[in-house]
């Protein structure tokens, strides 16, 4: 849950939403408090919803000019692929033998950019 918090945080710093029912509307395609109700309940996120804010989170990245807002483009792709790692990992839990998984035992790196050391 750690790393859906900070894309919510990003993406609020930026001002693509403005609250939590905004990022649960627009980028989880989920009612109002959906956000709310899986920080809450430490419920999973489904599958569908990481797509759509994958999906999103896509969308606006590549629209943000890297020549003037470097920092803020970098920031939005790792968003980006960290929702699509989020994504990629529920699916395994869900559908893919443990034995198998590559995603889902995996750490997803912080979208801080530049990366600290």
């Amino acid at each position: 849950m750690r790393v859906l918090d900070e894309i919510y945080s990003l993406l609020k710093e930026y001002k693509y939403c403005r609250d939590q029912a905004d990022f649960s509307r627009i980028f989880l395609g989920r009612s109002n408090g959906y956000y709310a109700y899986i920080k809450s309940s430490k419920a999973p996120i489904c599958l569908l919803s990481l797509s759509f804010l994958a999906t999103a989170i896509h969308s606006i990245a590549s629209e943000v000019d890297d020549a003037r807002e470097f920092v803020k483009a970098q920031r939005l792709r790792s968003a980006w692929v960290s929702a699509l790692v989020m994504r990629e990992g529920e699916r395994e839990i869900a559908f893919v033998d443990p034995k198998h998984w590559a995603t889902a035992s995996g750490t997803i790196p912080a979208l801080t950019w530049p990366p600290r050391a």
